[in-house]
């Protein structure tokens, strides 16, 4: 790949990740446990009528912090492809 295309993408990633983290309002994440965790801990599971409360974990972590695992996910997707485009390199030079 050509540097100059490798340094734009890299540009392009700092930017988005940028966005993201400057477009989140990180005041109003997460529940409010100001009064202490309730009594019946948090919830995971659906309640009988399958819907999921604000204050259970997985609301949290996927309806809140989505901006959170779109950059660790776009990080790790991105040290793969790293890994075998270096290993293909590896290779190369062994021959």
């Amino acid at each position: 790949m050509n540097k100059k295309v490798a340094a734009v993408l890299g540009i392009a990633v700092v930017l988005v990740f940028g966005a993201v983290i400057v477009g989140t309002d990180w005041n109003s994440l997460g529940p409010d446990y100001a009064d202490g965790v309730p009594e019946d801990g948090i919830a995971f599971q659906p309640d009988e009528g399958g819907e999921l409360s604000n204050n259970s974990l997985n609301h949290v972590l996927f309806e809140n912090y989505y901006g959170l695992f779109l950059i660790l996910g776009t990080l790790m997707f991105g040290a793969m492809i790293a890994g075998v485009c270096i290993s293909r390199e590896e290779e190369d030079d062994e021959e």
